[in-house]
């Protein structure tokens, strides 16, 4: 990736990240709640159709409560709205199987019967595009540790590359530790690959929008933010490949309780783990 490009993709980023902030601040949020430290979030995207999204999910569509999208280019920005209904269209463009060009939310059918929560994007509408789940801490505990892992999965069918890079937001501050691109060229025979990613967060941590400030850690009662943001790499008349996350599995921990359950779990230090090699998903 150029210098130009690297810079373009930090300035999207830090722009996405600020005014899907601005847009949410004065939201009533129905987070997903982790009442102890025990607890796992666990999600395979098996149920969604690609119908949009509703208050408590259920036919077809992801939980509003929980979930959000925020799309954005130079000219223009388009958010669903945390806790209500969003049908067809930009947050519902339904089933896909790889290769489609219409920017929106896809339930894409990855083989094998797998279905995985996917984004599309296209230069001339849309450029950039931000899943975000949202979740309060209330464990009792500051939590300084976030363990996230999922399978990245993409159907490179563009002429350009594109990215989808794991980001953690709390309050004002955000964070992007994990970086992926697609090739830059499509495959002749475009399938569905598949990359396993872990990451685990340690807080308080460096803001990537403002060196100046750090991440905070999670106090308790409060809420953050993870999310994927994913743009193209390219430049007008191109489309992303087609970006699918799946099998997502979220903890969280506090190093003021050491114990050995702990330790195990939060074993990969400030690393990603690709768990195996990118494999064909059908």
């Amino acid at each position: 990736m150029s210098v130009c490009q690297t810079v373009l993709r930090s300035f999207s980023q830090s722009l996405v990240v600020l005014i899907a902030s601005a847009l949410m601040s004065n939201t009533v949020r129905a987070d997903y709640v982790f009442n102890q430290l025990g607890d796992v979030y666990e999600q395979d995207f098996q149920d969604f159709e690609g119908t949009g999204l509703a208050a408590g999910g259920g036919a077809g569509t992801l939980d509003s409560n929980h979930w959000s999208f925020s799309f954005f280019s130079s000219m223009m920005s388009a958010s669903s709205t945390i806790g209500g209904t969003e049908g067809s269209g930009l947050f519902g463009r339904g089933m896909g199987v790889g290769g489609e060009t219409e920017t929106g939310v896809y339930a894409y059918s990855t083989g094998g019967g797998n279905v995985a929560l996917g984004l599309q994007l296209d230069s001339e509408g849309f450029d950039s595009g931000l899943p975000i789940f949202t979740i309060q801490n209330n464990t009792g505990y500051d939590v300084d540790l976030v363990n996230v892992s999922y399978d990245m999965i993409v159907f490179n069918h563009s002429d350009t590359a594109s990215y989808a890079d794991l980001e953690f937001t709390v309050g004002s501050e955000y964070t992007d530790p994990i970086f992926f691109d697609t090739p830059s060229l499509a495959d002749v025979s475009p399938t569905w690959e598949v990359t396993p990613i872990e990451y685990t967060l340690f807080l308080p941590t460096a803001s990537t929008g403002n060196f100046m400030e750090q991440v905070p850690v999670v106090a308790n009662g409060e809420s953050f933010d993870i999310s994927l943001s994913v743009g193209i790499l390219g430049g007008p008349g191109r489309y992303s490949d087609s970006i699918a996350i799946d099998n997502l599995r979220i903890s969280l921990g506090s190093t003021a309780i050491p114990e050995p359950s702990s330790l195990v779990l939060f074993c990969s230090i400030g690393s990603i783990c690709l768990l195996r090699r990118k494999r064909n998903a059908a």
